[in-house]
């Protein structure tokens, strides 16, 4: 099949990952352009990257904008067809972009379409036709794993792009509401297929101001999503446990685990500034 590569761009969000990002570029054709959005902002990393690879173009975002704002900042300099958000922590098979690409053009309208992801634990509730879709390699979804999309922009921007409210967490949950709320079709093809690590896009030695972060990213963000596309109360009663047993768990853990203690504090404390509804203001302290 003869696949047109000039119609899309990958874009990429790098947070300290200069040490991790060549093996996902690697898996990509030479002839395919690639975004990098360097969030922390190296020069180092920026000036290696563009200079090894001659399609790789980064861009500095001046300050650590988050996940979707970064790759909000991406797909507004594409300037092709599709864009391909994908994570720095995973790798193309051969003939992935292909196959997406090649039915990318056979659909007569998508929004997004995304490969199949190795290991990843699909549930029943994430496909929108289960039953009637038991054969096919193209899946119509309610969910999909965020870390590699293909978009369809024109499509895209009838819904608008990430929610840059969202820091961390649950920015591609609430694309894939706004595209069921407006019968937008997500797709995944199986046949397509790529590996993802998981938590591994940013260099290991920063692991622990990282996974504070997570927690408290990932409190805020799951009750500010449910709160946006529900109501308050929804959002409360989907959440409150997490906030007791955060509480609970920091109590017990202060004198005798203080990385966990740090864990569950962090938990409580994004929980409550959605509760309050301030911003999700933290940011990793890593310089």
């Amino acid at each position: 099949m003869s696949i047109d590569k000039s119609e899309i761009t990958i874009v990429m969000v790098s947070f300290f990952s200069k040490n991790l990002i060549e093996k996902p570029i690697n898996s990509i054709d030479q002839n395919i352009k690639i975004i990098v959005i360097e969030n922390s902002n190296s020069k180092e990393c920026k000036d290696f990257l563009e200079n090894k690879y001659k399609n790789v173009r980064v861009v500095m975002s001046e300050k650590n904008l988050g996940n979707g704002a970064g790759i909000n900042l991406g797909l507004k300099l594409v300037k092709t067809k599709y864009a391909f958000y994908l994570d720095i922590d995973t790798e193309f098979y051969q003939g992935t972009i292909e196959k997406l690409l090649h039915v990318s053009e056979q659909l007569e309208q998508f929004t997004i379409l995304a490969p199949f992801v190795e290991k990843y634990e699909y549930k029943k509730n994430h496909f929108l036709r289960f039953d009637e879709e038991k054969g096919n390699k193209l899946k119509s979804m309610r969910f999909v794993p965020g870390c590699a999309l293909l978009f369809n922009l024109i499509e895209l921007s009838k819904i608008g792009f990430y929610d840059e409210n969202f820091f961390l967490f649950f920015e591609e949950n609430d694309i894939y509401m706004r595209c069921l709320k407006k019968d937008h079709k997500i797709f995944m093809l199986t046949d397509a297929i790529i590996s993802h690590t998981g938590a591994t896009s940013v260099d290991q030695k920063y692991r622990l101001e990282l996974e504070l972060d997570r927690n408290w990213h990932y409190m805020w963000s799951k009750f500010y999503f449910y709160k946006k596309h529900f109501n308050f109360l929804t959002a409360y009663i989907r959440t409150v446990h997490h906030f007791f047993s955060a509480l609970i768990k920091l109590c017990f853990f202060r004198f005798i685990n203080y990385r966990r203690y740090l864990k569950y504090k962090n938990r409580a404390s994004g929980l409550l500034n959605s509760y309050l509804g301030n911003k999700s203001w933290k940011r990793p302290s890593i310089k």
